[in-house]
């Protein structure tokens, strides 16, 4: 969606990180996007069916999020 202007934002301001084993997603999104003016975040259905209101929380500290809801998972590859 970036690439085909889509989205408006540059593709300079988006950074991939690869999970290491024993990280949660939710530490690496609050490490690295404390200090964003937006993060973008994805979740499914089934998330919320399992976890209730537990997957929007626990990002204390961060800026604005927006929180999206996919259909299914996506997998993101960098070119």
């Amino acid at each position: 969606m970036i690439k085909s202007g889509r989205l408006p934002i540059s593709a300079k301001n988006i950074n991939v990180f690869k999970k290491e084993e024993g990280q949660s997603m939710r530490q690496i999104v609050t490490e690295q996007s404390s200090e964003a003016d937006l993060t973008i975040l994805g979740f499914r259905a089934e998330q919320v069916k399992k976890k209730g209101t537990a997957t929007f929380i626990g990002f204390e500290g961060m800026g604005n999020i927006l929180f999206v809801n996919a259909l299914k998972e996506k997998e993101i590859t960098m070119l």
